[in-house]
């Protein structure tokens, strides 16, 4: 229907390849895969990741985290992914986290990275109340800066997600395409915060 009315467009944080609107985004695979990078040069080696599959941001992080790990070939076997959708409860995704870390004691994930900031979050309680120390047994990291992110005990490592930038270059490319100027896509980059839920080991 857009398409049809003629109608500038901008897609913001993903895009159909199948349209040929501009987009306004920032490459999660590649912002995924430093965050896991830092993890792995810094001596973790089983890490978990979990990620939201049911949107391209998800499908994206899981591909960065996957490269990671092909470009950390002593370790390319340790990494494990767990996948949920969006219409599943958060209690059941924790619980499925929670078997995960508890199989094998012995051979705990020594970091977890999620989809996004709310779900480490969620996370970081869930294995409090386990008994399991962030980061001292286990580290957590997240994506997207939420603001809370900064200010939860311990404070929580995650990729900068420039929302407000995202937003200002959307809406300024569409105000371009409006005037009659040919609007480019931008990818804007992501930058990694460390903060004080993941440890070297």
């Amino acid at each position: 229907m857009i398409v049809d009315s003629g109608k500038p467009a901008v897609f913001i944080n993903a895009h159909y390849p199948q349209l040929s609107f501009p987009y306004v985004e920032t490459n999660d695979t590649e912002a995924e895969k430093t965050l896991v990078d830092y993890l792995l040069d810094h001596g973790h080696e089983r890490v978990l990741g979990v990620f939201q599959v049911d949107d391209l941001q998800g499908v994206h992080r899981m591909n960065g985290f996957i490269k990671s790990y092909q470009t950390h070939p002593n370790v390319s076997t340790s990494g494990d992914i767990m996948m949920y959708r969006s219409s599943d409860d958060i209690n059941d995704v924790l619980e499925k986290i929670k078997t995960r870390v508890k199989v094998e004691m012995n051979a705990l994930p020594t970091a977890i990275v999620c989809y996004n900031d709310q779900l480490a979050i969620e996370v970081i309680g869930m294995l409090s109340k386990e008994g399991i120390a962030v980061p001292d047994q286990i580290s957590v990291a997240g994506f997207d800066d939420y603001q809370i992110s900064q200010y939860i005990d311990p404070t929580l490592t995650t990729m900068i997600h420039p929302k407000r930038k995202m937003g200002h270059t959307a809406a300024q490319l569409l105000l371009d395409m409006l005037d009659g100027k040919d609007g480019g896509s931008k990818i804007l980059d992501s930058k990694l915060v460390v903060r004080g839920s993941t440890k070297s080991i």
